[in-house]
């Protein structure tokens, strides 16, 4: 949490896109989920087959599968919104620091080097906050809403895959 406070003292005006980037995060891994509802639908073709219930779930899927790319784009927008600020008054922060610095600091360091690593770190910090924070939001729900899955698929699935993880585990 000391990282996040950190992270949003240099971009705090836009503080609520990275939340908001989270967030629509979260929700876009749960809408994926949503299509793996097809087994209902091959259920329904395979039994007694009502045309009206294969049609609704067709478009809910369809619908969803939708929904789930817009909120991912909007996720990311929110989050390079956030990070290309972040991205600015890192440099800006750290230019107005050299300012600061001592004439010895100059002389052993020139200042190619420092503006690149300035520039490069900052540029890796933009990578991390737009892409891998978004992405890991989905890595944290993604097994917990396939556990969901399994478990209203069949409640033996559900045990068994919840056993295959705490045998991998020991």
């Amino acid at each position: 949490m000391c990282v996040f406070k950190k992270l949003f003292s240099y971009a705090e005006d836009r503080k609520g896109c990275m939340v908001a980037a989270l967030l629509l995060s979260a929700v876009a891994t749960i809408l994926s989920f949503v299509p793996y509802f097809l087994w209902k639908m091959l259920h329904e073709i395979t039994g007694d087959a009502d045309y009206s219930r294969i049609s609704k779930l067709s478009y809910l899927i369809f619908g969803t599968t939708i929904i789930y790319m817009f909120t991912y784009i909007a996720a990311l927008m929110c989050s390079h919104l956030f990070a290309f600020r972040l991205e600015t008054n890192m440099k800006k922060k750290g230019l107005n620091a050299l300012l600061d610095g001592s004439f010895s600091f100059f002389d052993m360091n020139s200042s190619g080097k420092t503006r690149k690593i300035i520039d490069d770190n900052s540029g890796n910090t933009h990578t991390i906050v737009a892409h891998i924070l978004p992405d890991f939001v989905n890595a944290v729900l993604f097994p917990i809403c396939l556990l969901v899955l399994s478990f209203m698929v069949s409640k033996y699935v559900g045990i068994l895959i919840v056993a295959a993880v705490i045998a991998a585990s020991i």
